[in-house]
């Protein structure tokens, strides 16, 4: 039987001149030679403060939640760091609803630019056409500014706060400005990730940073300032972040595969207190780690869980392996994003009292 194809959803009868753009979808359809009217379904539905909690507009980049994998996503489907730590339903100061305002590989000197104002406009039209003319966030909160690095300090501090500076000419100087500082990249790794001893950090990401987020702390552009680089360094050197010896979960159950060196493998046994999504390290032979990707498991019911992996080889791994879960994740050549247990190590440590910051 062949079935119909039903007609689109009709568009909704009014739009605002600031929504009425067409989508990278219609322009993808366009570009197939079909025909289909711009809209949108779902409704949009932003958080207004009416309840009294404040609402964060993010400047922000990757760091706000790029870091993770759709397995490891929270039981609310938050990733990363700071989206995570926002919406700790903490009792004393409770979750946080952002307008996030960045995507990745964001800089501050582009974003709010000539060329770069689409979305704000489109917030702009939501606040006088749906909101009585009240913004629909009440402070700001000033993620941004690591992709906008240079080996001149000036520069790169000059390059978030000119953001700052942009966002107060288009909403007021009095407006509420949180700044955050920056945390380092490490450069390389003598041992995939596996120790803090082992990282590489230059001094763009150490002297030049330092000097950076000291100017942060002392700018007069932020009412207040959240200081996250003790939140997510390492405490044997606040110059570097977590490494997989600061993770360690157990030891591999038996042993994947045929021992043969042969035949691949795309399953591993380990405790089931292993979060979903983990990437893990393992040492396969003494003295030898290597690491995989878990995505999907199965619970056994005694303790241990069947976890597939994405990366199949033929690796011939000893029985009870060690086993360590990343803090870091190897971006090309750098570790940039950290992965899901430097992400909940950061949660953990920055305090929720923080968020006193968020009222003026």
């Amino acid at each position: 039987m062949v079935s119909t194809p039903k007609a689109p959803k009709a568009p909704d009868p009014t739009q605002t001149a600031a929504a009425q753009t067409a989508t990278n979808v219609d322009t993808a359809i366009a570009n197939a030679g079909l025909s289909h009217t711009n809209q949108y379904g779902p409704a949009m539905v932003l958080a207004k403060g009416w309840d009294g909690r404040p609402v964060p507009m993010v400047l922000s980049d990757s760091l706000i939640e790029r870091q993770e994998i759709a397995a490891t996503a929270d039981a609310r489907r938050n990733m990363g760091m700071w989206l995570r730590w926002l919406d700790v339903r903490d009792p004393v100061w409770g979750s946080i609803m952002p307008l996030v305002m960045g995507v990745p590989g964001s800089k501050s000197v582009q974003e709010l630019a000539t060329s770069a104002t689409k979305r704000w406009a489109l917030i702009d039209a939501i606040r006088d056409t749906y909101n009585g003319g009240k913004n629909i966030w009440t402070f700001v909160l000033d993620q941004s500014g690591r992709n906008d690095n240079s080996a001149t300090s000036s520069t790169w501090s000059n390059a978030k706060l000119g953001l700052v500076d942009r966002v107060k000419t288009r909403y007021g100087a009095s407006i509420h400005v949180v700044g955050v500082t920056i945390i380092p990249t490490m450069t390389a790794s003598s041992d995939s990730g596996r120790t803090v001893a082992g990282y590489t950090v230059p001094a763009l990401w150490t002297t030049t940073l330092a000097t950076v987020n000291n100017t942060i702390k002392a700018s007069s552009r932020y009412a207040k300032v959240i200081d996250q680089l003790l939140a997510f360094t390492a405490d044997t050197d606040p110059t570097k972040s977590s490494a997989a010896e600061m993770f360690p979960l157990g030891n591999v159950v038996g042993h994947p595969g045929n021992q043969d060196g042969v035949t691949t493998w795309d399953t591993i046994k380990l405790p089931a207190s292993v979060p979903d999504g983990t990437r893990i390290m393992l040492e396969y032979q003494p003295g030898q780690w290597t690491s995989r990707n878990t995505y999907g498991r199965i619970d056994n019911g005694d303790g241990t869980a069947d976890y597939k992996v994405q990366e199949i080889f033929a690796t011939n791994v000893q029985d009870n392996a060690a086993l360590l879960a990343h803090g870091m994740n190897l971006d090309t050549t750098s570790y940039v994003h950290p992965t899901l247990h430097g992400i909940l190590r950061f949660v953990g440590r920055l305090p929720q009292s923080e968020k006193l910051k968020f009222y003026p």
